[in-house]
């Protein structure tokens, strides 16, 4: 009787763990014809691209459901047709009401995480800030369709949005801290983290991530955070990789070991990577027998391009590798490398201490560290 009472017991909990971290979605939507095919995609950093969770399903009786693996808060964008919404989900099943037929408007009961979503999402929308700069934005996107507006006139419009954009950046930031800070526990934080990363000292971001409580880290983008923070941030190690050269002969980081090795991302196609290429000539001329060398990771396509590219610019003085996937290079992927020229310096220990350092700022940099 006691083998059978621990059983269920144990039994019992393992369920209510299989429970708590599955989500199910119970739907209707009355102005959504049936048989209408509904998608739910589970968002994911860009190391996860390819193995993306996608369920897909059919309206009945104006009524869908999914199951979904959702139990420590997730980021999942639900699309009707060509219309989404995006939903973010603690560990509690939810009913969701969408009144529309465009997923503007939703009813979404039964769930904290996505309540927590929803009151962060209304602060920075009404925001002096995020108003201001959605009004230079739009305008600055309708200057290409009027036909009365100088070139020099859109790029008044254009430095206009990039200034907004910084104070925008900054009330996020403060916004998103004032959450984190109200309410510590939410499954959304490392979410909002995540969104920080690139708009905020690193230092901001990882100590605000030391102090969340384990539970809330074990979602995808808390996994991701601290991917970033111990393999991305300047004092960490860089990760390993392994690519071909211009031979096909394949290179690793570890290769480097022992010196100062600029990581270089580039493409033949990129017109500021091969007009910051003089730069790199001056760098490897001043320092490769200083204990400094480069790798330059293409971001081509084509190899005939790539190569043309090397020699048109003469820069045969350091190693070339490519997979020739453009932004799906593996390397490109693991840094985490969005827009080209972009580089990481690594010291001879394979400690990352700078990125995106270019001209002047790299010969520099080089200067104090190599003496």
């Amino acid at each position: 009787m006691k083998i059978n009472i621990l059983i269920f017991f144990l039994t019992l909990f393992s369920l209510s763990g299989f429970t708590q971290n599955t989500v199910k979605i119970n739907a209707i939507c009355p102005l959504i014809k049936d048989g209408t095919e509904i998608t739910l995609i589970k968002a994911a950093p860009r190391r996860f691209e390819k193995s993306k969770l996608k369920l897909i399903t059919k309206s009945a009786y104006h009524r869908f459901s999914f199951v979904i693996p959702t139990g420590f808060g997730e980021n999942y964008l639900l699309y009707v047709n060509k219309n989404f919404a995006r939903l973010h989900l603690g560990p509690s099943d939810i009913a969701l009401e969408i009144i529309d037929s465009t997923l503007k408007t939703l009813k979404v009961t039964g769930n904290k995480t996505y309540d927590e979503y929803e009151e962060f999402n209304s602060d920075q929308s009404k925001s002096s800030e995020s108003k201001a700069y959605d009004i230079a934005r739009v305008n600055y996107y309708h200057s290409f369709e009027a036909n009365n507006i100088t070139s020099k006139e859109r790029e008044i419009l254009k430095i206009k949005v990039d200034s907004l954009n910084i104070l925008k950046q900054k009330k996020d930031l403060q916004l998103s801290i004032t959450f984190i800070n109200k309410h510590p526990s939410s499954y959304l934080n490392t979410f909002l983290l995540y969104n920080l990363i690139d708009r905020a000292p690193e230092k901001t971001i990882s100590d605000a991530f030391k102090k969340l409580p384990l539970q809330s880290k074990k979602n995808t983008w808390g996994s991701e955070l601290q991917y970033r923070i111990d393999s991305l941030f300047i004092g960490s190690k860089a990760p390993a990789f392994m690519q071909a050269d211009t031979a096909g002969q394949m290179v690793s980081l570890n290769s480097f070991k022992g010196k100062y090795l600029l990581l270089d991302f580039w493409a033949s196609w990129c017109v500021p990577c091969r007009a910051d290429n003089p730069n790199l000539i001056k760098a490897i001329n001043n320092y490769s027998n200083k204990n400094f060398t480069i790798a330059s990771i293409s971001l081509d396509s084509d190899k005939a391009k790539w190569m043309q590219a090397i020699k048109d610019d003469k820069l045969t003085a350091w190693t070339h590798l490519s997979d020739l996937k453009v932004w799906n290079n593996e390397v490109s992927s693991k840094y985490y490398v969005y827009a080209a020229p972009n580089n990481y310096l690594i010291d001879p220990n394979g400690i990352i201490i700078a990125k995106d350092i270019h001209g002047e700022e790299l010969l520099n940099k080089l200067n104090e560290l190599i003496k």
